[in-house]
């Protein structure tokens, strides 16, 4: 068993990258190999629950394992059996009609017993009380809470030891130590390091510490997508369609594409001889509503749904849960913390200062900061006319700002 933080230099393997000998020096980037032992495990969560239940009442039904609205990943709708019975107002639901959320739960390896014992519990309850929710879970894997700390005169000394063995190749030597980079926002475990050959002396304003510092913050989507599908005689107009979506209490659908399915071709479901079929046109809408309003709009589709059927106007709909996503008002609410970027640059461009026997000089250049949005990948299928599974996604607002800084002897 080795010291935390001390990572000996033998599981040190380094991703070589070879510099060009006409520059006189050589680069390496060196990153430990050894793969941190998980410590957390992963479930996820799914509460099936009728339409008119609302998000916040679900997660007031999962608080006592500490399931926060923060914990929500997707939510989707099961196949339409569930859905039988009489077409009603689209003001209302259907009665039958069900949503599923999904939640993720993150708990320590060492009560995974526990846990899933308290899971248990819950699922048995929560039917006895009348709430019309009921739950199962499934134990999706591991994760690593903190990850274990590197020690950057570790990598130094890996890297320069790369270094020689490319050097020696070359009937060199690797020399003075002129540049460092590597990220901030976690531990130093990679590091780029940049080595004169032989005795090549570098300007001063060559023997540099780049540091690109970073902060995430983890945005909870607040709007579900939902994919649309209209059907329509080969003659109908978009205006046509908007119409009949209006008529059946749909509004703010964008629409997204048109195509046509040839005569005799089937509709998914349908029990019709393929004979009898005529072309169609299949017009695709995009619609976006908060996530708290997730249940009533699904209600309001199952309901337009039957309403388009049986109007008589050669229309049909189907519709399911595409994902979720953060709107772009949310995004813009989120700054990026120039001063703590700064200060987390500052911090590690110290410490490997230090581990490399330099110190730290004046800034030479900044980059300015960017935010970038990323987010989780979305899986949706469709069996019917609503969804039958979704992964849920989480996004993030990342602040990067680069810092470059004059390395003194």
């Amino acid at each position: 068993m080795h010291r935390r933080g001390a990572i000996p230099l033998l599981l040190l393997a380094p991703v070589l990258l070879f510099g060009q000998l006409s520059d006189n020096a050589v680069t390496v980037t060196a990153s430990p190999t050894v793969s941190p032992t998980p410590d957390q495990v992963v479930f996820s969560l799914s509460v099936q629950a009728s339409v008119d239940t609302s998000l916040d009442a679900v997660v007031g039904a999962l608080a006592g394992i500490g399931i926060t609205a923060a914990n929500l990943t997707g939510f989707s709708s099961p196949p339409p059996a569930i859905f039988a019975g009489p077409a009603q107002p689209a003001s209302g639901s259907q009665p039958g009609a069900q949503l599923v959320w999904n939640f993720q739960l993150i708990a320590p390896l060492s009560k995974v017993n526990q846990t899933v014992a308290t899971l248990t519990s819950l699922q048995q309850t929560l039917p006895q009380n009348q709430s019309g929710l009921s739950l199962s879970f499934s134990l999706t894997g591991t994760q690593v809470a903190t990850p274990p700390a590197c020690n950057p005169a570790d990598l130094i000394s890996a890297a320069r030891a790369q270094a020689q063995i490319i050097a020696n190749a070359a009937g060199l030597n690797a020399g003075a130590l002129l540049a460092m980079s590597t990220q901030s926002g976690g531990p130093v475990c990679s590091l780029t390091a940049r080595f004169a050959l032989g005795l090549m002396f570098a300007p001063a304003d060559q023997h540099t510490i780049t540091i690109t510092a970073s902060r995430s913050t983890t945005l909870q989507p607040d709007q579900a997508v939902l994919a649309l599908t209209v059907s329509s005689t080969i003659t109908a107009t978009q205006d046509n369609v908007a119409a009949a979506l209006a008529q059946a209490g749909i509004s703010g659908a964008t629409l997204t594409g048109v195509n046509s399915t040839p005569a005799g071709v089937l509709p998914v479901f349908s029990s019709a001889p393929s004979s009898a079929v005529q072309p169609l046109l299949q017009w695709s809408f995009t619609l976006t509503v908060p996530v708290a309003k997730a249940g009533d709009t699904v209600a309001l589709l199952l309901a337009a749904e039957q309403s388009l059927a049986k109007s008589n106007g050669g229309f049909s709909l189907t519709f399911f849960v595409k994902g979720l996503a953060v709107s772009q008002a949310l995004r813009n609410s989120q700054t990026c913390p120039d001063p703590g970027l700064v200060s987390d640059a500052n911090t590690t461009a110290q410490t490997l200062a230090t581990a490399a026997g330099v110190s730290v000089g004046p800034i030479l250049s900044l980059a300015s900061p960017q935010t970038a949005a990323s987010a989780g990948a979305v899986l949706a299928g469709q069996f019917s006319s609503v969804s039958n599974f979704l992964l849920g996604i989480t996004a993030a607002n990342s602040c990067t700002l680069t810092v470059q800084y004059q390395m003194m002897p």
